[in-house]
């Protein structure tokens, strides 16, 4: 619209420069006229006085025709028609100077107005180049006037279809409010029953924690009772069976004693009958089944081996593509769990020797797997989680998410296990139990995390393993420390070698840094054997014992088999 304005404000400009411009002209025009009226009767004066002056010339002419003749005459009548002719011809040559000044005036005017119709006609001409620039400026701001009106019929169009656009937007805006507004409505009344279903949540809350607090409560005194009943009979059996060893050793001769001694020894293996070369690059884990007619070994190779206790290779089970960290045989022996550094874990079918099932739900590379049934196993990672898996489908059942790095794991029965972590700490956990919270915790005297964990042969006792060098004895019963065992010359370094007990579990071996193996009395907490460190170059990094069989596996890749010396 702005536009249109200022378009018909330049129009109205022009038609008035080209009227004053066209008044201008008429104005000359009306002085020239004037000029051409003046010039016509200036030419009728100039024609006027030709006509006289040749008269007069004719009259001079004939004067002097006359004079001529007259002079023949007579001298006496000359002399006075001389001075009559003399004062005709000075009256004649007056008006004669007096008629081409007239002339000359007349001429000059002439003159002028030549050259004023000149100037005129150069002006009149520049005037009409002007008037038809002005017609053409006009014509086109005409055109451009016509544009920009159809311009604005197309914009007032425009701003036609956005106010019913508007007008409709502003219906759908008032309808999506009213909308709202039920909305809101609605929601002021789910937070309001919301909030009363909270506080009732939260009473019923309160009241379970209350119930769950008293069941605790009355679970943990009925188990304190319960242990102190069992260490109450264990004392009872201990003290039974002094008493009777007391009464037989009095009774029995020196070769009864003697042969029992010797019975004791001879499962106290000393000598290395086997030196395997079991792993490229290092061995990790060591772990007789449970019937001790094989063994199995990882290294950093990726691989599993099977062994026979005489050191024979039955096969080997690839499908790793990391370290191999812990092995598991099954309670039946059929199947064999291994975990490596490249996050997964495999089940083996020991008959086909093929992988059943490979588990990948971890992020990080995967410590520790182990059975806690023959359909249930439990994994641990550096990902800070413990997974609960269905072995029967391959699938997980259930996470545990921890704030401390979880690296061995040991299973108690069906439903219960003991985890060790880099805090520290040892926790038992319950898988019948809902959260994330263990049902118990042991914070250890270890300076480093704990490594490893082992089970003695009753499930009565955890050792655990640490990097700072000493093994801890923890009393499953009251989840305390019953022993701290350490030595100058045992130095476990950081492969923090995986320790084993005995059969009878009055002793168990773990190994050194500097590639022997020691042998450890539970009873006494002394070291009561190092086996020869000339058997491997390297760090022990994992130790099984059955009967009278120690294996061992060190960074060196070899495997060696142990037995006594008789």
């Amino acid at each position: 619209v702005c536009v249109c304005c200022v378009c018909v404000m330049e129009d109205v400009e022009w038609k008035g420069l080209i009227l004053s411009q066209i008044n201008k002209n008429n104005n000359r025009m009306r002085f020239l006229v004037d000029i051409l009226k003046e010039k016509e009767k200036i030419q009728k004066e100039k024609n006027s006085l030709e006509e006289k002056c040749k008269d007069l010339t004719f009259m001079s002419q004939f004067h002097e025709g006359l004079t001529d003749s007259s002079r023949q005459r007579s001298h006496t009548v000359g002399r006075k028609n001389s001075m009559q002719s003399k004062i005709k011809d000075s009256i004649f040559e007056k008006r004669c100077i007096e008629a081409e000044k007239k002339l000359l005036e007349l001429e000059k005017k002439h003159h002028d107005t030549k050259e004023s119709l000149l100037q005129m006609y150069q002006e009149r001409d520049a005037q009409n180049r002007s008037e038809k620039r002005a017609l053409n400026e006009a014509k086109e701001a005409h055109q451009k006037m016509v544009q920009l009106e159809q311009t604005v019929e197309e914009l007032e169009k425009e701003i036609d279809i956005l106010k019913q656009t508007i007008e409709q937007k502003h219906n759908e805006l008032q309808l999506q409010k009213m909308q709202f507004n039920a909305v809101g409505e609605e929601m002021t009344a789910i937070n309001l029953q919301f909030v009363s279903i909270s506080k009732e949540r939260d009473s019923l809350l309160n009241e379970r924690e209350e119930l769950i607090a008293s069941i605790l409560k009355t679970k943990e005194e009925m188990a304190n009772l319960h242990n102190q009943r069992i260490i109450d009979a264990q004392k009872a059996r201990d003290e039974k069976v002094r008493r009777e060893l007391a009464e037989a050793t009095d009774v029995l001769p020196d070769i009864a004693s003697k042969q029992l001694g010797k019975t004791f020894k001879s499962y106290m293996p000393s000598k290395a009958v086997h030196s395997l070369d079991a792993h490229v690059g290092g061995g990790r884990v060591v772990q007789f089944d449970l019937g001790g007619s094989k063994f199995a070994s990882g290294g950093v190779d990726h691989n599993v081996k099977l062994w026979t206790p005489a050191g024979h290779l039955i096969d080997t089970l690839k499908g790793h593509t990391g370290t191999i960290t812990s092995i598991d045989f099954s309670p039946s022996t059929d199947f064999l769990l291994s975990t490596s550094n490249d996050k997964s874990i495999n089940l083996w079918n020991l008959s086909t020797k093929r992988s059943k099932f490979c588990f990948t739900s971890h992020t990080d590379k995967v410590y520790s797997a182990r059975f806690l049934t023959g359909s249930k196993l439990v994994s641990a990672s550096q990902d800070r989680s413990i997974v609960l898996w269905n072995a029967a489908r391959g699938a997980s059942e259930r996470t545990f998410l921890q704030n401390s790095t979880c690296f061995d794991i040991v299973p108690l029965d069906g439903t219960r296990f003991i985890s060790s972590h880099y805090d520290k700490h040892l926790r038992e956990w319950d898988t019948r139990q809902k959260g994330s919270k263990p049902a118990r915790e042991h914070k250890t005297s270890h300076s480093q995390v704990i490594a490893h964990i082992v089970p003695s042969p009753d499930r009565h006792s955890i050792l655990t393993c640490s990097k700072d060098n000493t093994l801890e004895l923890v009393d499953l019963i009251t989840f305390s420390s019953e022993a701290v065992f350490s030595d100058d010359s045992l130095s476990i370094g950081q492969q923090a070698c995986r320790p084993c007990f005995s059969s009878n579990g009055y002793n168990f071996a773990v190994g050194g840094s500097n590639g022997s193996v020691f042998v450890w009395d539970v009873n006494k907490r002394e070291i009561t054997k190092e086996l020869s460190r000339s058997s491997h170059d390297r760090a022990v990094t994992s130790v099984g014992w059955c009967g009278s069989q120690v294996v061992s596996t060190a960074m060196d890749g070899k495997v060696i088999i142990w037995e006594d010396e008789d």
